[in-house]
């Protein structure tokens, strides 16, 4: 029997060391790949993190507990990052400090921080703050995880070297200008259960060339996509049933247009005229209506 115990003591030390090293491993691809400012490998990289393995990188890998100012929540279920005071670069929030769950991004945590390089998000994390992120200059990539239900306002605003924009399937709404002025953003997929997108939320994106809408989402608010001077690509949710006006307003460029079925069987050219004010193509999209 001794020998088994050894045995089994000996197998969990490896597989402890396994799951630690793999953690390790995934942590050191992404510094490389950032270091060599290579953001098609961070997407790729990104595009591969799932729920397991985004918890090993914030348990196991994660940036420095002293590298954040953080509060108790008002139920004292939870902490809140209210600062952070490291030296940038890759930062991984930890989902976990002092036993309690990290369950919030605060209002202005990060702002005009122009250090940090890329950010990973823990599954612990349910909210950010309004202006969390706001003014990031060299802010490039960002993964938010399934855990976030709602993407505060101007949370993004004027980062303007985002690039890579990872949002994980649970995001429910996106503030007001949220991610406006990120002007090197080039393609945005916005996944289900997403039911609203605020005012100007991705306002004056000016290189944004293709974005993909969850048939989720219900409302989009006046100016979401205001000024996207060369976007192509874009699509009308199945569901929506709210719509601001001018919401594609001066996206000039906009020629690839997908139109939900019923939206033409009810024929709402007023309503679609309204919403691509000024877009040159978009009677291209509407001559089968």
């Amino acid at each position: 029997m001794k020998p088994r115990k050894k045995i089994s003591l000996i197998g969990m030390l490896l597989l402890l060391f396994m799951h630690t090293s793999c953690a390790e491993n995934d942590k050191v691809i992404l510094l490389n790949a950032l270091d060599k400012n290579d953001l098609d490998s961070v997407e790729k990289i990104f595009s591969t993190i799932d729920e397991d393995s985004l918890n090993k990188l914030t348990t196991e890998t994660p940036s420095s507990v002293g590298d954040f100012s953080y509060k108790l929540n008002k139920d004292e279920s939870g902490i809140v990052i209210t600062a952070y005071n490291g030296n940038g670069g890759l930062v991984i929030i930890p989902s976990e400090i002092e036993g309690y769950p990290v369950k919030r991004i605060d209002t202005l945590a990060f702002k005009e921080n122009n250090d940090i390089i890329s950010v990973i998000i823990p599954f612990s994390v349910e909210s950010m703050g309004i202006g969390c992120f706001y003014e990031c200059d060299n802010l490039t990539s960002v993964f938010i995880p399934s855990s976030v239900t709602t993407i505060g306002e101007r949370a993004f605003f004027d980062c303007d070297s985002l690039s890579v924009l990872k949002i994980m399937s649970g995001v429910k709404t996106i503030g007001e200008q949220s991610f406006a002025q990120c002007n090197s953003l080039t393609k945005v997929i916005l996944p289900e259960p997403l039911e609203k997108i605020s005012k100007a939320a991705f306002g004056g994106c000016q290189n944004l060339l293709e974005i993909h809408l969850a048939d989720t989402i219900e409302v989009i608010d006046t100016g979401a996509f205001v000024r996207y001077k060369n976007l192509q690509t874009a699509n009308i949710p199945q569901n929506i049933r709210d719509i601001g006006v001018g919401c594609f307003k001066d996206c000039v460029e906009l020629c690839n247009l997908e139109i939900p079925e019923e939206i033409k069987k009810q024929r709402l050219l007023i309503i679609i005229h309204l919403l691509f004010k000024n877009v040159r193509n978009y009677q291209l999209q509407l001559e089968s209506i």
